[in-house]
């Protein structure tokens, strides 16, 4: 009896050095990776069809901005 409990012992110790040398137990780490911060970016409404686009993603032409090569080619839209 003394032997298995001895055994058990030995296997706790083991359990324990093995999480002290490891950083610790998984599911008490923290994450310390920090999230990637993005700054806003500044929308343009396409002259032709109204949608909302990114400043970098779109294009600039006579002072009106528009959301791709085609709408730029079109022209602005018409008002009725």
């Amino acid at each position: 009896m003394i032997k298995l409990l001895m055994f058990i012992f030995l296997l706790l110790v083991i359990y324990y050095v093995r999480r002290v040398v490891q950083g610790g137990h998984s599911s008490t780490r923290t994450n310390t990776q920090q999230p990637i911060a993005r700054e806003a970016e500044t929308m343009g409404e396409c002259a032709h069809c109204g949608v909302l686009v990114p400043m970098s993603e779109g294009r600039q032409a006579n002072g009106l901005f528009y959301c791709s090569a085609e709408h730029e080619s079109l022209g602005p839209r018409e008002v009725k």
